[in-house]
């Protein structure tokens, strides 16, 4: 399972998703992450604490795209967040 940590909030503005450091976490980040809608999705999902699966089904269904390109871009994802440690 993996949860997003509580040192970022997601907020929408308009049609875009912006992901912003919180609390201590502001300083160690100077700055916000602007989200594709496939990334607002993962981070929708792992708000509630999805498994990796649940977030491969959920961006398949969403955009259209084949399994095995959605689960290349949730696993790129995911690391990416770790490396940052965001979860």
């Amino acid at each position: 399972m993996f949860k997003l940590k509580k040192t970022v909030v997601v907020r929408k503005i308009g049609d875009d998703y912006i992901l912003v450091p919180v609390g201590k976490s502001s300083k160690d980040y100077k700055g916000v992450f602007s989200l594709t809608p496939v990334a607002a999705l993962i981070i929708d999902m792992l708000n509630i604490g999805a498994q990796k699966e649940e977030l491969v089904n959920s961006v398949t269904n969403e955009f259209d795209i084949d399994e095995t390109t959605a689960l290349k871009d949730v696993e790129i994802f995911l690391e990416r967040l770790s490396e940052i440690d965001l979860i």
